[in-house]
């Protein structure tokens, strides 16, 4: 979008030139002079105005009051104050005087020369040979008060210079804006103090010419992730810079960006002494660990009861902590490893009776958690070994298989079957024939395998010494001697 720039006419003060003449002369108008105008331009470019004098020939000796009059018509310029002048009709003495002004630091001001009341025929100062003013400012001239002299020995005889007047020539400081300089750093960072910018600056200097000021910066590693109001601060002890406005400068401290990981880790089925492993992250500064990440936690929810596996564990929440960014959350992995469960094929012995061995005497188990049994096992309990058809007297082995459960890794171990000589042998139909004193399967019980109701139970009797010991094997009551 366009912008607009007006350039305001400059401000003038005009004074009617004063001076005298002798009674009977005829002086010229002596015009009038102007203060401020710049570009080395002089009242003639001051279309419009004139000095008020009518002086003649013929006025009376007195004071004459002359002013400037008139309408200025070029734009350039606006009067603020018109100055009247005096005309005295006197002697031809003149007088001179510097002429007054001011300027800015910094700017290049023209020798504004002097003034001579007195002149006739139309002459001006240009006829004072010798005379000048002593003007010397220029761009460096400090801001300050000067006052101009009009020096030199004059050399034109017609006129005789009977007072010197001095003007006043004021240098005032330059108006300059001052800004905090603004930028931008990460939480944990260590940045420098980034000044401040001055517009208004002359004579190609820079900043450092602004002693007493600075940037109230005070950033650093430990200031919080934000925007911060940066001020320039301090009194300007440099006479030649008016400060007229001070703006403000943004630091914004960005959060650091982090990766925050959930631990992983492992633990057994049916512990209970597993704690949540927590977080880890990259990228935390200024000593900090992950108890400063508040609102971040492991996802972590495994228990005695969390069944064997590779379980995810995630980071969550919402982290409230400002000072830091989470660009990237990475999963752990918790592995729950099986327990270890012990099923143990239980010892058994027969006698031998010609039929092969088949099956086995059930399993012990060890290792179960969490208050489980058998139940949790999945498949059917089998037997295998040597055991499975033997006959002969002997020891062999006899092993379990068949059963699984994710939740626990099985280690069988082998049970073993003795299978005994046979020595005289009387079948359970025997006993129910009155081989053997019935009182004796009366009074004990004990597994006995198929055989008569009223022997279903039969252990070993109580034996007297009337009687053969007795042993029993699947049918069979083996008496020994």
């Amino acid at each position: 979008n366009d912008g607009t720039w007006v350039v305001d006419p400059k401000d003038i003060t005009v004074t009617a030139t004063s001076g005298r003449s002798t009674y009977g002369d005829t002086p010229s108008n002596p015009g009038f002079t102007a203060t401020g105008l710049v570009n080395g331009q002089d009242v003639s470019v001051l279309s419009g105005l004139t000095n008020s004098f009518s002086i003649d020939r013929t006025t009376n000796a007195d004071d004459y009051v002359l002013t400037v009059t008139g309408d200025l018509a070029k734009g350039n310029y606006r009067v603020v104050e018109r100055n009247d002048g005096t005309w005295i009709v006197d002697a031809k003495d003149i007088t001179v005087t510097a002429t007054s002004g001011r300027s800015t630091y910094g700017d290049s001001p023209t020798n504004p020369g002097f003034t001579a009341v007195g002149l006739v025929n139309d002459q001006d100062a240009s006829v004072l040979a010798g005379l000048t003013n002593n003007f010397g400012i220029d761009s460096h001239t400090n801001a300050d008060d000067y006052v101009l002299t009009v020096t030199g020995a004059l050399t034109n005889g017609n006129y005789r210079v009977t007072k010197r007047n001095v003007g006043a020539w004021v240098v005032h400081p330059k108006d300059i804006t001052v800004t905090a300089t603004s930028g931008r750093s990460t939480y944990g960072d260590t940045p420098s103090n980034p000044g401040f910018t001055a517009v208004g600056l002359v004579n190609d200097q820079d900043v450092s010419v602004l002693s007493g000021l600075t940037n109230s910066f005070g950033i650093d590693h430990d200031t919080d992730a934000g925007r911060h109001t940066l001020r320039v601060d301090g009194v300007l002890t440099n006479g030649n810079y008016t400060i007229t406005e001070r703006r403000d400068g943004t630091w914004v401290v960005d959060p650091k960006n982090i990766t925050v990981t959930a631990n992983g880790g492992r633990s057994t089925y049916g512990d209970t002494k597993q704690a949540n492993p927590g977080l880890t992250a990259n990228g935390l500064v200024n000593g900090q660990d992950v108890s400063v990440l508040t609102g971040l936690t492991n996802g972590f929810g495994i228990d005695h009861d969390t069944n064997a596996g590779s379980h995810t564990l995630r980071v969550d929440g919402v982290l409230t902590n400002g000072n830091y960014t989470v660009t990237e959350s990475r999963d752990g992995t918790w592995i729950v490893d099986p327990a270890r469960l012990f099923i143990t094929a239980n010892n058994t012995t027969r006698i031998a009776n010609g039929i092969p061995y088949r099956g086995g005497n059930g399993v012990g188990y060890a290792g179960f958690v969490n208050g489980e049994d058998a139940s949790v096992l999945e498949g059917a309990l089998a037997y295998g070994g040597s055991a499975q058809g033997a006959t002969q007297p002997g020891v062999y082995s006899l092993t379990a298989e068949g059963l699984r459960s994710g939740n626990y890794r099985i280690e069988y171990r082998d049970g073993s079957l003795t299978i005994g000589a046979a020595q005289g042998l009387l079948t359970a139909g025997q006993l129910e024939n009155g081989a053997i004193d019935e009182r004796y399967a009366d009074r004990h019980d004990t597994p006995f395998g198929p055989r008569p109701s009223r022997l279903a139970s039969l252990s070993p009797p109580d034996q007297g010494p009337s009687r053969l010991p007795l042993s029993f094997a699947e049918n069979f009551i083996r008496v020994g001697p």
